[in-house]
């Protein structure tokens, strides 16, 4: 993950006036930034994807121009390694089989800043109260400036929150309130809701048996929904074997606490080993919460090969917990379709904004490319009608994360627009792909970016309204 587009970019680059293909459609008045692994040092033995700097990419629309920046995002950790002018920090997580190396890796990294990896901010973003986050589950966010993106520094919601904060915090659509929780190699789970200016509201926690890589969670109107799958993160485990690693026989369970309970109400339901790093969506019908997700069945010591293995391929399932009855179902969609599960492999699944926590008709997944570990197309799932329409990026051609930007006076759920970064590898060109949410089949703009864009991970839109003052 060092070569071809995974590679990273050395330079912090603004431009305007980008050369357009199509129409942008002047509705579409905002920032689309993207974050993503980028190492500014070259990393050494046992380098992962999930390990590198942090880096924004953003693209300003505004009246049918565009413009680009993008930003490393300047962690504690980060700042070190640029003030030593040379890569202070190990590799963790690429050492799987290498107990000694990997050991030696925590304990210098421990020395170096008392934490056994690196804190990278280089998964997601966050968007509320007016601040943009840039997130990874092991570290507090780290405050970035919009539109321009530069790093802020770390952000604690004014001495509200402390230790890890999740990588995938949720907003409710309604409320403005944002949900939150937080985990580490204590077995202890930290969890939060904060009211639509960033207040705390609620705070709890609740206890596991072992620690576990607990990457995403859910939320309805009256529940918040964890998921305590067998992805071990112990520190006794890992100093032993020298990583995290997937046990198929070990203990996992969904649990459900409502939104403003103490963490002991927490009710878990056991389910069949497996492994989830995204949710897409759940909400409440009768006695019963759908949790729709992307599922492994299985996972491997290094868990990007199993991206990349048929035996353990994730697609887009649907949990039904009955409260009444204490019972969980399970559905894969793909096949119950009649969809071949040969080609459906799913990740990152998104609904509309406006939708989370509520029934959506559709939603938009990237389809990943078996042993390329790259997004090859987007669907478009139709939950009500149960089919899927796609769009298939062509050869040569990856792109990622769908993100929904609706328009102002949708007046259909799937009334917007979709964005994603898409890199040609035959001409070793990036863009910022435009979909009309409607009909995938042809873009209407394509934007052509003044640098590679590596491929990387999560995404949103900020719309103009809610830029500083004299930024829009």
């Amino acid at each position: 993950y060092l070569s071809g587009n995974f590679a990273p970019v050395s330079a912090e680059v603004t431009a305007t006036g980008l050369h357009v293909e199509g129409v942008i459609p002047k509705e579409l008045s905002g920032l689309f930034v993207r974050n993503g692994p980028n190492p500014m040092f070259t990393p050494g033995e046992g380098y992962h994807w999930f390990e590198g700097d942090g880096m924004l990419h953003g693209v300003v629309l505004d009246n049918g121009a565009a413009s680009y920046c993008n930003r490393v995002v300047k962690t504690e950790h980060l700042a070190l390694e640029l003030k030593a002018q040379r890569r202070i920090f190990r590799s963790t997580l690429g050492l799987e089989k290498k107990r000694i190396s990997a050991v030696m890796s925590a304990f210098n990294n421990i020395r170096q800043s008392g934490d056994y990896a690196k804190k990278t901010a280089n998964t997601a973003l966050l968007h509320h109260h007016r601040k943009l986050l840039a997130l990874l589950e092991i570290s507090l966010p780290v405050e970035m400036s919009v539109p321009d993106l530069d790093t802020i520094g770390p952000y604690n919601f004014g001495g509200q929150w402390t230790g890890s904060f999740t990588a995938h915090p949720k907003v409710d659509p309604e409320t403005g309130e944002l949900l939150a929780f937080g985990y580490g190699m204590d077995p202890t789970v930290q969890y939060s809701v904060f009211d639509s200016s960033g207040s705390l509201k609620h705070h709890t926690t609740f206890p596991l048996p072992s620690s576990v890589m607990m990457h995403d969670f859910a939320i309805t109107p009256n529940y918040s929904i964890f998921l305590d799958l067998p992805y071990s993160i112990t520190l006794s485990h890992v100093l032993k074997t020298g990583s995290m690693s997937y046990d198929p026989h070990g203990r996992a369970r969904i649990g459900v606490l409502g939104r403003y309970e103490a963490g002991d109400k927490i009710r878990w339901f056991d389910i069949e080993p497996c492994y989830i790093f995204h949710v897409g969506n759940a909400y409440e019908e009768g006695d019963e919460i759908v949790l729709q997700v992307c599922r492994y069945p299985s996972m491997r010591l290094n868990y990007l090969r199993s991206l990349n293995d048929p035996d353990v391929a994730a697609h887009l399932y649907e949990y039904r917990i009955n409260l009444k009855s204490n019972s969980v179902s399970l559905t894969n969609l793909v096949s119950t379709w009649g969809l071949d599960t040969s080609i459906y492999w799913s990740e990152f699944p998104r609904v509309p904004d406006g939708l989370l926590g509520r029934p959506a008709r559709y939603m938009y997944v990237g389809r990943i490319i078996p042993r390329l570990t790259k997004v090859a197309a987007i669907d478009k799932y139709d939950l009500e009608k149960k089919k899927v329409s796609s769009i298939v990026f062509g050869p040569g051609r990856y792109g990622g994360e769908p993100v929904f930007v609706p328009r102002d006076t949708n007046s259909s759920e799937d009334d917007g627009w979709l964005l994603t970064y898409v890199h040609d590898e035959i001409l070793n060109q990036s863009e910022l792909l435009i979909l009309d949410a409607k009909d995938l089949s042809q873009p209407q703009a394509r934007v052509l970016l003044p640098q590679r864009v590596p491929y990387g991970f999560h995404g949103l839109w900020v719309d103009s309204k809610a830029f500083p003052r004299g930024k829009a």
